[in-house]
């Protein structure tokens, strides 16, 4: 691997990135505008609105952890299934991931609940 490979210049290679990648930065852009938004309006609302919602994010976060936890790991697990070229491993693990989102998603969705009388 060299440093000029870097600047080589591959005029299908560009626009296909860009076809590709413009639609994510522009989807990554509106989310933090959004994200940004949300803050000011939660900080027009006052002292306990915004003390409402810091709790709220951290409950929040607690619940997310385990799904976004587990799709990066099934991720990273059955990517490297496919990439032995083990597709029948692959998808039998993906059946049993499946059901193990599920119930994560169930279980973040609780904790969520189980905090709702403290809001």
């Amino acid at each position: 691997m060299k440093f000029s490979y870097l600047f080589i210049r591959n005029k299908p290679l560009f626009s296909d990135f860009m076809r590709l990648s413009l639609p994510a930065l522009g989807n990554d852009v509106v989310w933090g505008v959004g994200f940004a938004m949300y803050s000011v309006i939660i900080d027009h609302m006052g002292t306990d609105a915004v003390a409402a919602n810091s709790f709220v994010v951290v409950v929040r976060n607690f619940g997310t952890i385990l799904c976004f936890g587990m799709a990066s790991a099934g991720g990273i697990l059955l990517g490297q299934k496919i990439g032995q070229n083990q597709l029948e491993a692959a998808a039998a693990n993906a059946k049993k991931l499946l059901r193990l989102t599920v119930i994560t998603g169930v279980v973040g969705g609780l904790i969520v609940l189980a905090a709702t009388p403290l809001c």
